[in-house]
């Protein structure tokens, strides 16, 4: 088909028709939008090229048409122009638009490769986040739940209560103690003693574990001194504030086996000069100067000088059974007895400085904060109770008065020991070991029913140091080393 072609005088593009434009009709320029006439005569194109049409002449302004300019008719055709807008739009110079197209199809590359780009840094950036995750996951998990074969670093953690406490398990080791049947009052024979500083441990095991007496460096973890008993029931030990001595409750004899703590030699053996008559002598305590050592035996109190082993004074402390005893800083001696009455002596005078009453009920175990100023009871609860079990109360000695009081529907046996600052009370025996909250009187971390899942076996005793660290000796013969964090 013949094609006509028309040169814009403004920006001199020329622009193919694929019909002729009829004389006197004008369009827009698809480039400057200026206006377009056909000549009066428009030469038909011949021949595959076609005829070129001239040019209007310039002095055609090169802006938009004046509306003077424009009749009806011309108007009407500009109106009309998105039809041939389409073919005008085909007519501009395919020199130029060519480039156009290979532009855009390659920044369309870019922005698709961009976007696999960053879909793949995503993909990247979201599994690391995943390992990462995982990774810190398993070292929660590892904090908090069973440690190694061999015992060590394990970080076996009970359950909280209350969020204020964690009890994370820091290493432990075996004493070479023999595990033994579940033989009833067995378990009452065996001991454990810790320094203050936490640097050597004993353990007493004489039924079923060779009647041995063992020593132990806690940061080496291995024995340094061991000694053969001479009775079958030793349920307790003790060391001297400045670790000159070890004392040994010999339970059925009446008789306190006083040790040389560094190689456990037996150095004398104390016997009291009974007055009153009574039972068997137990819970003993060393003076804060080391130079004196005291035992109960029923109601009745003794007292020994440690280099002699003179026995100094004896008196009758209670109308009942005494069930504890331990030293005060300045040396006074506190008593509790099943006369439920917790009492405060001077030793100089044999007098009692101050008398507690306890609540009602069958009072079982005593102890004394470090610094002197908390004593923690341990009772059954009367048959008056619906709900049988085990309660503590925590005292201010110097007062006289109740803090707080807990209670637990378990038998938490007799150990008792308050914690450095006097925030905690911990109880523990058997199979259950608690933390208590003095002030609120609350359960703070607590391990119990299961605890083969926790600390692995039952609870034989245990100890506290002086900077907080937990020390439990296992039925397994294991040594543990606990941290106590708030």
């Amino acid at each position: 088909m013949p094609e006509t072609r028309l040169k814009c005088p403004s920006c001199e593009a020329v622009l193919k028709l694929a019909a002729p434009l009829a004389p006197g009709k004008a369009i827009k320029c698809p480039k400057c939008a200026a206006t377009i006439r056909a000549p009066a005569a428009a030469a038909k194109s011949s021949g595959p090229t076609g005829g070129n049409v001239r040019p209007a002449p310039r002095t055609q302004p090169a802006r938009k048409a004046q509306p003077e300019e424009e009749p009806d008719e011309e108007i009407e055709d500009e109106e009309e122009a998105p039809r041939p807008k389409k073919g005008a739009r085909r007519a501009v110079d395919e020199d130029e638009e060519q480039p156009r197209k290979r532009k855009r199809r390659k920044k369309g590359g870019k922005d698709e490769e961009g976007s696999r780009k960053k879909l793949l840094w995503i993909g990247i950036g979201g599994g690391a986040a995943l390992l990462v995750g995982i990774v810190v996951l398993v070292f929660i998990l590892k904090g908090s739940g069973s440690g190694g074969g061999d015992g060590k670093g394990g970080g076996k953690g009970g359950g909280t209560e209350g969020g204020d406490a964690a009890f994370r398990e820091l290493d432990s080791f075996n004493t070479g103690v023999p595990k033994i049947s579940d033989e009833r009052g067995a378990r009452l024979s065996y001991g454990l003693a810790v320094t203050r500083d936490g640097k050597t441990a004993v353990v007493s095991a004489p039924k079923g574990g060779g009647k041995k007496l063992r020593i132990f460096d806690i940061d080496q973890q291995k024995q340094v001194g061991a000694a053969e008993l001479n009775v079958d029931f030793i349920h307790q030990v003790r060391i001297s504030p400045d670790k000159s001595w070890l004392a040994c409750y010999v339970n059925r004899r009446e008789t306190i086996e006083l040790r040389d703590l560094k190689t456990g030699t037996l150095a004398r053996v104390l016997k009291p000069e009974k007055q009153f008559g009574g039972g068997s002598l137990e819970h003993v305590a060393f003076a804060p100067r080391s130079d004196l050592i005291v035992g109960v035996d029923g109601r009745e109190v003794f007292g020994w000088d440690c280099k002699s082993g003179r026995q100094t004074f004896s008196f009758k402390a209670h109308e009942d059974h005494i069930v504890g005893q331990a030293f005060l800083p300045d040396g006074r001696l506190v008593t509790s007895g099943q006369d439920q009455m917790i009492k405060i002596w001077d030793l100089s005078t044999k007098t009692a400085a101050k008398t507690i009453r306890l609540d009602e009920g069958i009072v079982e175990a005593l102890v004394v904060s470090p610094d002197g100023k908390l004593a923690g009871s341990m009772q059954r609860t009367p048959a008056s109770e619906k709900e049988l079990g085990t309660f503590l109360a925590v005292w201010d000695l110097e007062k006289g008065t109740k803090i707080s009081r807990m209670q637990d529907k378990y038998n938490l046996g007799r150990g008792l020991h308050f914690l450095p600052g006097n925030k905690f009370l911990a109880a523990g025996g058997g199979f259950h070991f608690i933390l208590w909250d003095v002030a609120s009187g609350t359960k703070k971390v607590i391990v119990q029913e299961g605890l083969s899942r926790k600390l692995d076996e039952m609870i034989y005793d245990f100890d506290v140091t002086e900077n907080g660290t937990v020390f439990i000796f296992r039925w397994d013969g294991r040594l543990q080393r606990w941290a106590v964090k708030e």
